[in-house]
């Protein structure tokens, strides 16, 4: 089968490419993949190198005071959501995707948080209709799979969500709230998964140094800025990651910041200079996956923000504590069955026992923590195989079709 496979291979985030790479491995190892980025960008025009992580504090300056004091501003968003969607249609690599879309035997696109809108004209789902439209031209099945849907700030963005997506054959969502968006519109064609990076092979490899008598605590640190949140919220969230990496210092934890996302640099040495840099306090640079595990390998407990550091950690067998900054976080803890696992962190500040008592469970019992998510990830695989039914669903449907028409 030839598919053309729509991903975030072009993303920074290593999240995102997780996701690209177990999706390919877990529903398309056996078949012939074209890949594209959802910004068209066909995949041998994508670079893969370690993301180098840069501290650029004017640009992100003007940028946090772009969103905060102009993006909102109703005319400016709406010229910015027409401006998105006419490079859509003007993107140069456009043609040869619908050319590949013409030759594929069917479409798979997916997954992470691609459909959300944070401002009131924001049309992120535009991409989806887009490619769906191709799609339906040369009659092609399509499979959207795993991907995390929410949240609106407007009725109307949800309801051009639904009508975007409706002439995809089948889709998978990650969570439940994601479900719910949609379901009671598209009806059958929506199906309730799981995120795929939870079926990530633990790493045999361990290659970091523990340090004797001291347990480790990796923090994973947000930009929040960059969720276009005002900077009295940022300034406060900052103060109360401080007050929680002190709190661990005294406890005479050994503290790691560091993040998935290269562009959360910024706030991590943000930290880490208001923590006055103490002695058992890192900053750890994470510039591609394997650096990643090589700090999970002497971790003891992740805290985290950005969803993919949790669950890697999970997938790793390695406990974790989350710091909600959207739905997605706390949806995901849901899904595992620990919602109270998870503070928001509008309210981390009076949050802070439960903070420290989640703490020293998760760090005494992560023996038996760590049997329950090998059974976890036995379960998550269970939940996933929706998405190969599916696939093989749509393969054999087009298989018959071929069949028909080759008089067989």
């Amino acid at each position: 089968m030839k598919i053309v496979f729509v991903s975030f291979i072009d993303s920074t985030n290593l999240g995102d490419l997780l996701i690209a790479d177990i999706l390919e491995e877990k529903l398309m190892n056996e078949h012939s993949v074209t890949k594209y980025s959802f910004n068209f960008v066909p995949d041998r025009f994508v670079i893969r190198r370690d993301t180098e992580i840069k501290r650029t504090r004017k640009k992100m300056k003007l940028k946090n005071f772009y969103n905060e004091y102009f993006r909102k501003i109703g005319i400016i968003d709406k010229l910015h959501s027409l401006r998105v969607i006419r490079n859509i249609e003007k993107n140069k690599y456009l043609t040869e995707f619908e050319e590949s879309v013409k030759k594929c035997d069917f479409l798979v696109v997916g997954g992470g948080n691609a459909i959300f809108d944070l401002t009131r004209h924001s049309l992120s789902s535009y991409k989806f209709k887009k490619i769906l439209s191709i799609a339906k031209k040369y009659n092609k099945k399509s499979l959207i799979t795993s991907i995390g849907i929410g949240p609106f700030i407007t009725k109307k963005q949800l309801e051009y969500t639904i009508n975007s997506l409706k002439d995809a054959n089948f889709i998978t969502v990650r969570d439940q709230k994601s479900f719910n968006y949609i379901k009671p519109s598209l009806m059958e064609k929506v199906h309730l998964s799981i995120d795929p990076v939870f079926l990530l092979e633990k790493s045999s490899e361990v290659k970091g140094q523990r340090l004797e008598g001291k347990k480790v605590i990796s923090l994973c640190i947000l930009d929040l800025s960059q969720n276009k949140d005002s900077v009295k919220k940022y300034n406060k969230y900052l103060q109360d990651l401080v007050e929680i990496i002190l709190y661990l210092s005294e406890e005479n934890y050994k503290v790691n910041l560091f993040s998935t996302e290269p562009r959360d640099y910024n706030a991590v040495y943000d930290v880490y200079e208001k923590v006055n840099a103490k002695s058992n306090v890192s900053v750890v640079n994470i510039t591609n996956f394997k650096e990643l595990i090589d700090l999970y390998s002497v971790t003891d407990l992740v805290i985290g923000t950005r969803m993919h550091s949790m669950i890697i950690a999970l997938s790793q067998f390695i406990p974790v504590i989350g710091l909600s900054w959207q739905d997605k976080v706390k949806e995901m803890f849901q899904m595992i069955n620990s919602p109270e696992d998870v503070i928001d962190i509008d309210d981390i500040e009076n949050n802070m026992d439960t903070i420290k008592k989640l703490v020293s469970n998760k760090i005494k019992n992560k023996h038996h923590i760590t049997d329950n998510l090998v059974k976890l990830k036995n379960i998550n695989r269970k939940k996933f195989e929706i998405n190969n039914q599916l696939f093989n669903e749509l393969e054999i449907g087009i298989m018959k079709t071929k069949d028909s028409i080759n008089g067989e």
